[in-house]
């Protein structure tokens, strides 16, 4: 594996720097595993640093190992080891990060002193996974492992000396060769292998039990996630105000997976969008755009789901903000819709009302009598869903702590009408979760018995429908959420 050549071990590492040169993901981990062990090495020791550089010459001063994560093109790999054998110490380790080229086709113009400090490191992804693999480059010093390796423990990573120099990672052999015989019939029958305890385990316990995966509803190797959904779609409203506001119409819809994982950004320019409810049957979604306070220039939109047929469906003019309906939904069961009226900013003056699906005979909306207030003295409610299996009424509160900034419920009889067992002292309802930030929007997944909830703060959680098991899905500093609608 190796050829001796000349020079020592790097003199005094402890003081001296080691530089990654390419700022891409995997670059930024892996120097944040080395500042940080900078600390964790010694307690008297300052907190590691990173520091930016522009100019290879000033990035490599006075290292005593470089690590290079540049793009995976030969010819930019060569070129910048070619400027780091003239540019480091003669101690200096330099690897590559390449899994795609050996590292003795990146350093083969070099000089056999530098050839023979040369090696490939393979860091992994993600972070969590620590091992590193050091690979030869057919002329790398013996006495280059065990030192690497050793710095390489002192930072907390995993290292393992692959004997043969290759291309890919050692992982990716392991595994290939597991699913060879675990899942190629045709390998293991050529080779007259047992198939008691791999194909025939394989399709008994997991294929035949539909246990296909993590995110499967059986699980896979391992149990399945909690509250794994698979298909689920959330499209969500961002308001454009968590960062620089230049103008207000720089709100987006977006969509998410269920996981939490971006997919797209379905329109732009949106002038503070806020509610968002989808019907996933006919593939249209509708949101609102509250437009600039204090004018009359709210509007309702409509479209597809894949963005197209765009329209404007309805004007809003009211300005009595107590009077202002926010969230609605409804109930098919109960044959009755709900909604929120806000109140002032915090103000205690928020309510919710019901009133029947159908206006009852002779009455119209302006007179109708059917109309009830189901809780008043709430600081702000926003949004509001209803389980029809529970008969439970949840809804999100901007106001203050205790009592708001949170999801709640409310259960209902059949009638429709409140019942107030069983709340939060000193309440007449129930708080569902806390520790959200401005919770806006909030849509329940009645399939799979959660409920989603998007704040201002730049989260998307989901909880159960008892407020258990809260988990962020997204999180994304430069999002103010609003609404939000599953399909």
């Amino acid at each position: 594996m190796d050829t001796p050549g000349s020079g020592v071990a790097p003199s005094d590492h402890t003081s001296r720097p080691v530089a990654v040169i390419g700022a891409g993901v995997l670059g930024r981990r892996i120097a944040l595993c080395w500042a940080a062990a900078a600390y964790r090495r010694e307690a008297s020791r300052p907190m590691g640093r990173v520091i930016a550089h522009t100019a290879l010459d000033s990035a490599v001063r006075n290292v005593w190992h470089v690590i290079e994560c540049v793009p995976e093109i030969l010819q930019i790999k060569q070129e910048v080891f070619t400027r780091l054998e003239t540019l480091v110490a003669r101690d200096s380790i330099l690897a590559t990060n390449s899994s795609s080229y050996r590292s003795s086709l990146v350093v083969g113009d070099l000089g056999s002193a530098t050839k023979c400090r040369a090696l490939n490191t393979h860091y992994y992804m993600p972070p969590y996974v620590r091992a590193v693999e050091l690979m030869t480059s057919g002329t790398t010093r013996r006495e280059i492992f065990a030192y690497l390796a050793q710095r390489m423990e002192e930072v907390g990573l995993r290292p393992f000396v692959v004997r043969k120099e290759s291309i890919g990672f050692i992982q990716n052999r392991v595994w290939a060769a597991i699913k060879r015989e675990m899942a190629q019939a045709h390998y293991v029958q050529e080779r007259k292998l047992p198939t008691e305890h791999t194909i025939d385990f394989l399709k008994r316990e997991f294929i035949d039990k539909e246990k296909l995966g993590l995110n499967s509803k059986n699980g896979g190797f391992y149990p399945p996630k909690q509250g794994a959904v698979t298909g689920l779609r959330l499209f969500v409203c961002e308001n454009g105000l968590s960062g620089q506001v230049d103008n207000l119409e720089t709100g987006k819809v977006l969509e998410y997976s269920a996981a939490g994982q971006f997919q797209r950004t379905i329109f732009e320019s949106q002038y503070l969008p806020d509610g968002i409810a989808v019907l996933k049957e006919e593939g249209v979604m509708f949101w609102t755009c509250m437009g600039f306070p204090g004018q009359d220039d709210g509007m309702v939109y409509s479209a597809r789901l894949d963005g197209t047929n765009l329209r404007p469906l309805i004007a809003l003019d009211e300005r009595d903000a107590t009077r202002w309906c926010v969230g609605i939904t409804l109930s098919r069961r109960l044959g009755k819709f709900f909604w929120t009226q806000k109140g002032a900013a915090k103000g205690w003056q928020g309510r919710f009302f019901s009133a029947n699906m159908v206006t009852p005979p002779g009455e119209t909306f302006s007179n109708r009598t059917d109309k009830v207030c189901l809780l008043e003295g709430l600081a702000k409610p926003i949004d509001l869903d209803f389980h029809d299996e529970s008969s439970n009424l949840y809804w999100t509160d901007r106001g203050e702590m205790p009592w708001g900034n949170m999801p709640n419920k409310l259960p209902l009889d059949d009638h429709g009408r409140a019942i107030n067992d069983n709340h939060t002292p000193l309440l007449k309802h129930q708080i569902l979760a806390r520790k959200f930030h401005e919770a806006i929007g909030l849509k329940i997944d009645a399939q799979n018995q959660h409920v989603h909830v998007a704040d201002l703060g730049s989260s998307i959680c989901r909880c159960n429908l008892d407020g258990s098991e809260k988990t962020r899905l997204v999180f994304e500093e430069g999002r103010a959420w609003t609404g939000i609608a599953l399909a």
